[in-house]
């Protein structure tokens, strides 16, 4: 007679080989993600490798800036006002943003979207958009 709390033999090779078989899968699944951490990691030895001099310094953008001496003036003077002027019409109260209108459209008109090469034309649109200057009313009630 079986005691109550055992299955029969059937039941215990079941799932003795359900069990070996979850181990076998959960070991090959193991080592798949090793040999992807060991992949990642040699590609990122491999850029490090030829992007970073033994001084630290990203040899892209030190190749840039030689190419492009542009891209420097344009990304220390445009880049902080054209995002100062975007952020100024984030302001939730239009009150706000109405009184500082002047400021940012003559930002946005100082600095020409089509010669601007490094500075992204995204926070231009936004601050342009969302001050509300296309239909032209918002500056009108700024002078006012």
């Amino acid at each position: 007679m079986r005691a109550p709390c055992h299955g029969s033999r059937r039941d215990f090779l079941r799932a003795a080989a359900v069990g070996a078989f979850c181990a076998a899968a959960k070991a090959r699944a193991e080592a798949a993600v090793d040999a992807a951490r060991r992949m990642v990691a040699l590609a990122r030895d491999e850029l490090w490798r030829r992007f970073v001099d033994r001084h630290d310094v990203l040899l892209d953008f030190k190749e840039m800036n030689r190419l492009s001496p542009r891209r420097r003036e344009e990304l220390s003077s445009a880049r902080e006002a054209i995002f100062a002027a975007w952020v100024t019409t984030l302001c939730p109260d239009p009150v706000g943003v109405r009184r500082h209108a002047d400021e940012i459209l003559s930002t946005l008109a100082h600095f020409r979207a089509d010669r601007l090469r490094f500075v992204s034309f995204f926070p231009m649109e936004a601050a342009w958009y969302r001050g509300g200057f296309e239909s032209g009313a918002r500056r009108e009630s700024a002078r006012a």
